[in-house]
């Protein structure tokens, strides 16, 4: 069995939040356009922007899953840190070196995949800028389950 991956590249809903805000509860608590990952938010939300923002995505659950396969959510970077959710449940933490998580049990039909990031980092004299948001690739794998 060979990996097979599904790219999760748009669209993806973004909205910048408070302090203290609660999740979404629809797509219409988005008021920005759609982007697409990889994505700082420059486009956006500015590229001086700092605080937390919400990046939200549907997807389906793949298809022809045999007994041995499990799927794995992977996150190749987001800038400073991001808290993920599937379906309501958290998953964990990501952060500019990625992460990855098993969601073989987790998934449903459709999924609601919800990424926190909060960047927060002010540049220094001698290094610009640097915008927030899923810098690296969002996919799924699916690999042989190991046992």
């Amino acid at each position: 069995m060979m990996t097979h991956t599904i790219r999760l590249r748009g669209p993806w809903l973004l909205r910048p939040l408070g302090a203290d805000e609660a999740p979404a509860s629809s797509e219409a608590d988005y008021p920005h356009d759609r982007v697409q990952v990889p994505d700082d938010w420059t486009a956006t939300l500015g590229a001086m922007y700092r605080g937390r923002a919400e990046y939200r995505r549907r997807f389906h659950r793949p298809t022809g899953l045999e007994i041995g396969e499990a799927v794995f959510l992977v996150f190749d970077g987001v800038r400073s840190r991001g808290m993920v959710q599937l379906n309501g449940a958290p998953l964990g933490c990501v952060d500019e070196a990625g992460g990855e998580f098993d969601i073989s049990a987790q998934l449903d039909e459709p999924n609601i995949l919800l990424v926190r990031v909060e960047h927060t980092a002010e540049p220094t004299a001698d290094q610009a800028a640097r915008p927030g948001g899923i810098v690296g690739e969002v996919r799924l794998e699916i690999r042989p389950r190991t046992l």
